[in-house]
């Protein structure tokens, strides 16, 4: 007979407690070998049934960008971090980053610290290999940008294996492009030309 369940923090564990007069019940030091039959006494017990499921056994490939400087003027680089890291419990193999970049970014340069980069029609692509559970590897791409403005950037990542998820394959920086000034200064005098002992007007003009 149970009489109560609990289920423990970990949600894996089930403590069942109650009581038996069964003669063949897996109790510790039990009394239904004697007294059960004489006197109909019963054995608690408290049972632990154990979840030994076995979890998902794949990789969790994950990407993240960053971008330095914080905020850069309309022709000069900006660098994109890319970080990739494995955390799922599993291997992955052929893995490959993929950074088409906004329209308005021309490409500099593109490293990886591990594989190869190449790019091609605007789009970086990164062929990192395999990576072990809990490896990682980082990318470095320069750009030029020519237009003001937000300049978005997304990066994703992929391998062989079905993953344990994909929703943080991809990740996304938004950079601020700051317009360049472009200061103009004329100078112009009045009369010209002027007698001595006249007055002479100068003129600044800033745009």
């Amino acid at each position: 007979i149970s009489y109560g369940v609990a289920l423990d923090a970990s949600g894996s564990k089930a403590h069942i407690a109650g009581s038996t007069q069964a003669t063949d019940f897996p109790t510790v030091n039990p009394y239904q070998a004697t007294l059960n039959k004489l006197y109909g006494i019963s054995d608690a017990f408290v049972s632990v049934i154990t979840d030994d499921t076995p979890g998902i056994i794949a990789p969790d490939l994950a990407a993240s960008i960053a971008h330095s400087p914080v905020s850069v003027n309309v022709g000069l680089n900006l660098t994109y971090t890319l970080h990739v890291v494995n955390g799922g419990n599993a291997g992955a193999s052929n893995v490959v980053l993929t950074d088409p970049l906004p329209a308005s970014a021309g490409f500099v340069s593109a490293n990886s610290s591990q594989g190869s980069c190449a790019h091609a029609a605007g789009v970086v692509s990164c062929a990192l290999g395999d990576m072990a559970s809990s490896a990682s590897a980082t990318i470095s791409v320069v750009v030029t940008p020519s237009v003001a403005g937000g300049l978005y950037n997304t990066v994703s990542v992929a391998a062989n294996e079905v993953e344990i998820t994909t929703a943080n394959n991809s990740a996304t920086d938004v950079t601020s492009v700051i317009g360049n000034i472009d200061l103009s200064l004329t100078l112009t005098d009045s009369p010209d030309p002027v007698f001595i002992g006249n007055n002479l007007t100068y003129s600044l003009n800033v745009a």
